[in-house]
Formats: structure tokens, sequence, C-alpha cells
């Protein structure tokens, strides 16, 4: 079904027979939904697994994508959303029937703004140390920069931790304090976004963090 708001096209949006009309970005899109009747290939059905695996991943960092993603997307038809599922869909590895999600190759964020150099994460009793070196091009790599931090907890609920605007990058570090979890394990990810908020960098996977019976 179509649905015109104003009984003007730009402003059509809904399904008419195999077309679907919608707006992106402020951009107009009509597209054919054409009509299937042969059964899908076990590639397609890979395919489509694909991107389950994915959306299981992103539903829980909402919150995360919208900001890692925003800027990339700006200026397109897609959505910081379709950019995070093209972008981690190369993280799924394996065949059909035993695919997984590598979380290695995972991405929260993807911009123009420069990674830190020598990132690293460690355990520490007064709680996660995040540090890297301060030293930057003040041209590429402004000081007020801040650092952008996600834990992601694998496990039957999904739990993260995600602080959005942390040190500037000029301090080098970020001490980084969490409730103990019943969850032993957390993949970890870094990135940087401007002060101004209009820019950001491509995140960095630090590995997983192994928190103990005792955390």
């Amino acid at each position: 079904m179509a649905i015109s708001k104003k009984r003007n096209l730009n402003d059509l949006s809904g399904k008419v027979g195999n077309t679907v009309f919608y707006e992106l970005n402020g951009q107009f899109i009509a597209r054919s939904t054409p009509d299937r009747h042969k059964p899908y290939t076990k590639g397609e059905l890979a395919n489509q697994n694909k991107y389950t695996i994915v959306n299981k991943f992103l539903k829980q960092i909402k919150d995360v994508y919208s900001i890692g993603f925003e800027f990339v997307a700006k200026g397109t038809t897609s959505n910081a959303y379709n950019k995070a599922v093209s972008r981690n869909l190369t993280a799924v590895s394996g065949e059909r029937g035993a695919q997984y999600f590598d979380y290695a190759k995972a991405a929260i964020s993807e911009g123009k703004l420069p990674m830190a150099k020598d990132t690293a994460v460690s355990l520490r009793p007064e709680g996660i140390q995040f540090t890297w070196n301060p030293e930057s091009d003040e041209k590429t790599m402004p000081q007020d920069d801040q650092v952008m931090i996600l834990l992601y907890f694998p496990g039957t609920w999904d739990k993260t931790v995600f602080l959005k605007a942390g040190a500037e990058r000029a301090k080098g570090m970020e001490l980084l304090v969490v409730e103990k979890s019943r969850y032993p394990k957390a993949h970890v990810y870094i990135a940087f976004i401007s002060n101004n908020r209009k820019s950001i960098s491509n995140s960095q996977y630090l590995g997983e963090l192994n928190f103990g019976a005792d955390h």
C-alpha cells in the first residue's frame, strides 16, 4: 500500500504493486521488488544467514553505530545502519551451516579521522585502562579528539558498555570503571571522534578481555 500525505508524488511512501517508495536522507527513492517463484540457492541462503548474524551484533549497539557510521553515510542514499551492515558483513566467516561472527573483523565506526598509534588495553585493580600515543600531527589529529570505547560481552543476553566521548587524545589514557559482570569475556573496540562531532576514525579491535570468575 502507498500513502501520500500531501497528494504529492514526493510525499508518497509504501508499496504499489512491485514498487516500494520511501524517503532516505532527504531523497525520494522508488525500488522494485519482483516476485520470486523459484527456491533460494544454497549461496543465497548463506548470504541471508550472514545478514541475520550481523543484525544480532548490531541490535545491541544501535547507539554506537548510529554515531560510528553517521558521517560515512552523509551525502549518500544509505543511512548509518546500512553502512554498518555492509561493513560488518565482512566479519562473518565460515560456510553455510557453520557461519559465525568474527569479532576481530568487526567495526563500530568508519571515517577519515586518524586512529591513534600504540593503542592498548589492560585490566587494573581500579578498572580497565586504555592507553595510546598522544603525539599527533595537529593538522590531521587534533589534540582535543575524544576516545570512544565499546565493550561487547557476548552471550545469551549480549551486554555492552559504551563510552561515547571519553578522554581527549592529548591525555593518552582512559580508565573505564565498570560494574562486575557475570560475563567472563568482552570484545574491546576503540575509536576517536572529533570534539566538534563532525568526524570520526575507523575503529580498532583491541582484543578480548578475560575478567575471570571474580569479576
